[in-house]
C-alpha cells in the first residue's frame, strides 16, 4: 500500500478538510501554495493529545477541539509555502464566551514548543499588563494540567522557558517602546478592539522579519470605535475573505451576527457563536437577550459581546425627554424637610464638580434633591453661560480657590443633615476617607460605595427601570439635566453595567451620586420596589 498523500493541491481535496475562501485561496495556490495534511493534523493532535482544561467544568479533561477550533487551527496551521506557514497574520474575531483565551493559549504553546523553532520567542500583548496575563496565564495552567508537559518547562510569573528548544514566552506591557528589538516568532494580541492606538500593533507586526514563519495572532470582540486598529483589521480580514483584497498572508476568522439580522433569534445567537451548546448555553443567550429587550443601556452590550457586532458608539443612556418627563412642578418640595432619605456623594477633585443627592421614598415614589459645589476660579473660568445661570439660580455653590473645598463641603452636609434625616451616606472611598471620618464624627452614619461594575450595576439598573416607569421625580434641575445628556454607560462581557465618568462627555458627578443613593435604598429597602 502506498503512503498516504499530505501535500494538497486542489480545491477538491483541500475542502475535504477545511473551509475553501474562493478567491483568496485560489489565488494561493496560483502562487505555489500547497495543504498539509500532517502539518495541519499535527497541531490538532498536539491539542488534544497533550494539553488539558485547568479549570470549569472540563478541568482535568483532555483539550478536545470543536469542529470550528479544528478546521481553524487545520487551515492556520496546514497551508503552506513551501517549507513555511502561508499565513503570517491572523484574527480571531469572535463573541465572549466562545473560547478564545483557551485555543490562543494552545497556540502560543504550539508555537513554543512543537512548532520546530529554535529559540523561539512567543509574545502576549494587550493594552495593559493585566489583559495580557490572561491569555499567558491561561497557558501556564494548561502546562501545569498536563502530565506530558509540566517537566519540560521551567514556569515564572511572567516567563515560560521550553528548555530543550531555549524557546521563551513572556508577557509585554501595552506599550511601543517595549516591544522594539524583539525577535518575535509568535505573538498573541488579546481583545485588540480595546486598544486605542495603533502604535503597538504596528511595532509587534514588524517585529517578526527575522523569523522564516512568524505569527502574528489578535484575538477580540467587536468595539465601537471604527477608526481604531482593530475595526481596520477586521474590515481588511472581510475584504481579504471575500476575495476583494488579494493578501495570501492574512488568515480571518469572523463569526458574527449581520446587522440586518433578527438579534434575539438564536439562529442570530448561533452565527455569532460557534461554541453554542458547549462553551456558552443557549439558556444563557436567551436571558441576557431577555435582559437587553428590557434595558436599553443592555442592547449595545448584547450585540457587542454576544453577537459579535460592532455598535456605532459607547453606549448612551436613556434620552433626555425621559427624564424630563418625571419633573413634578407641582410637588410640594418643602415637605421633605425632616423626611427619611438615602443620600450619595461624589467628590470632585480641582475643577470637578461635587455633588450630594438625597432620595426621598414618598407615596409617590422617589423623589430627587441635588446639591453641588464648584470652585470659584472654575465658574469664572468657564466660558458656558449656563455656569454663571447655575450659580446664580443657587444649583451651584462655590467655594473659594481653584480647588473644590471639602470644609465648605463637610459643613454643608452637616447643615442638610440638620434639615433632612439623612438615613446612611454612601462616600467611594477612593479620595474621601478622611471626610469619610469626619461627618461619622458628626453623627452621619456613612457607607463605602466603590464605583466598580460589582457595586454600580444593581442600583444604575433600578434607576433606568424607575425613569422609564416615572417611578422617579425631580425639580427641573438644569445642572442635573445637563449631566444626564453627558452619560456615557461602561458595560463588561458579563452585560453589568455603570456610569463611565472618564467616557462620558462631560461631567456626571450628580448621577454617579444618585446610583449611590439607590444603591443604599435597595439594600435597606429589600429591593422589592425596584424590580
Amino acid at each position: 500500500m502506498g503512503k498516504a498523500k499530505t501535500r494538497l493541491t486542489s480545491q477538491k481535496e483541500i475542502a475535504k478538510h477545511v473551509d475553501w475562501y474562493g478567491k483568496i485561496d485560489a489565488a494561493a495556490l496560483k502562487e505555489g501554495c500547497t495543504f498539509d495534511l500532517a502539518a495541519a493534523n499535527h497541531v490538532c493532535q498536539f491539542f488534544e493529545n497533550y494539553l488539558q482544561h485547568s479549570k470549569g467544568r472540563w478541568a482535568g479533561q483532555p483539550f478536545i477541539l470543536q469542529r470550528w477550533q479544528r478546521r481553524e487551527l487545520m487551515r492556520l496551521f496546514g497551508w503552506r509555502r513551501g517549507n513555511v506557514r502561508r499565513f503570517t497574520s491572523a484574527l480571531f474575531a469572535v463573541s465572549k464566551k466562545n473560547g478564545k483565551s483557551a485555543l490562543g493559549s494552545g497556540i502560543a504553546i504550539y508555537l513554543l514548543c512543537a512548532d520546530g523553532e529554535p529559540v523561539a520567542e512567543i509574545y502576549s500583548v494587550a493594552t495593559d499588563r493585566s489583559q495580557a496575563k490572561i491569555v499567558f496565564d491561561e497557558a501556564k495552567r494548561a502546562i501545569l494540567a498536563s502530565p506530558k508537559l509540566r517537566h519540560r518547562f521551567t514556569i515564572l510569573n511572567n516567563v515560560i522557558v521550553h528548555r530543550a528548544s531555549q524557546s521563551k514566552y513572556e508577557v509585554l506591557s501595552g506599550i511601543a517602546a517595549n516591544a522594539d528589538g524583539k525577535n518575535i516568532h509568535g505573538c498573541l494580541f488579546d481583545e485588540l478592539h480595546r486598544q486605542k492606538s495603533r502604535d503597538l500593533f504596528d511595532t509587534l507586526t514588524y517585529g517578526g522579519a527575522a523569523r522564516e514563519q512568524s505569527l502574528m495572532v489578535s484575538l477580540t470582540t467587536a468595539g465601537h470605535d471604527r477608526k481604531s486598529i482593530c475595526y481596520e483589521q477586521v474590515e481588511y480580514a472581510r475584504k481579504v475573505n471575500e476575495g476583494t483584497i488579494l493578501d495570501t498572508c492574512f488568515f480571518g476568522f469572523i463569526a458574527e451576527a449581520s446587522p440586518e439580522d433578527d438579534w434575539t433569534s438564536p439562529k442570530t445567537w448561533k452565527k455569532a457563536n460557534p461554541s453554542m451548546g458547549v462553551t456558552i448555553s443557549e439558556a444563557d443567550l436567551a436571558r441576557r437577550c431577555k435582559e437587553a429587550q428590557d434595558s436599553p443601556s443592555k442592547e449595545n452590550a448584547f450585540k457587542r459581546f454576544r453577537l459579535n457586532l460592532w455598535t456605532e458608539q459607547e453606549t448612551k443612556w436613556l434620552s433626555a425627554a425621559q427624564w424630563q418627563a418625571c419633573e413634578r412642578k407641582k410637588f410640594d418640595w418643602e415637605s421633605l424637610e425632616h423626611q427619611q432619605c438615602w443620600a450619595g456623594l461624589d467628590l470632585g477633585i480641582q475643577n470637578d464638580i461635587s455633588a450630594l443627592v438625597l432620595l426621598f421614598k414618598t407615596e409617590d415614589g422617589y423623589a430627587v434633591k441635588p446639591f453641588m459645589w464648584c470652585c470659584e476660579e472654575t465658574i469664572n473660568g468657564k466660558r458656558e453661560p449656563w455656569y454663571q445661570q447655575w450659580k446664580k439660580a443657587g444649583l451651584i455653590k462655590m467655594t473659594d480657590g481653584n480647588a473644590v473645598s471639602y470644609e465648605q463641603i463637610k459643613a454643608d452636609i452637616i447643615d442638610i443633615a440638620q434639615e433632612y434625616q439623612i438615613e446612611k451616606l454612601a462616600i467611594d472611598p477612593m479620595n474621601a476617607s478622611q471626610l469619610a471620618q469626619d461627618l461619622v464624627n458628626e453623627g452621619i452614619e456613612v457607607e463605602f460605595f466603590r464605583q466598580n461594575f460589582g457595586r454600580m450595576n444593581e442600583p444604575t439598573q433600578a434607576l433606568e427601570r424607575m425613569i422609564l416607569r416615572q417611578e422617579i421625580f425631580h425639580d427641573g434641575n438644569k445642572c442635573m439635566e445637563w449631566q444626564f445628556g453627558n452619560i456615557v454607560i461602561d458595560s463588561d462581557p458579563y452585560m453589568n453595567i455603570r456610569i463611565n465618568k472618564k467616557k462620558s462627555s462631560d461631567k456626571v458627578d450628580a448621577w454617579i451620586s444618585l446610583v449611590m443613593s439607590v444603591g443604599l435604598a435597595i439594600a435597606d429597602d429589600g429591593g422589592s420596589a425596584f424590580n
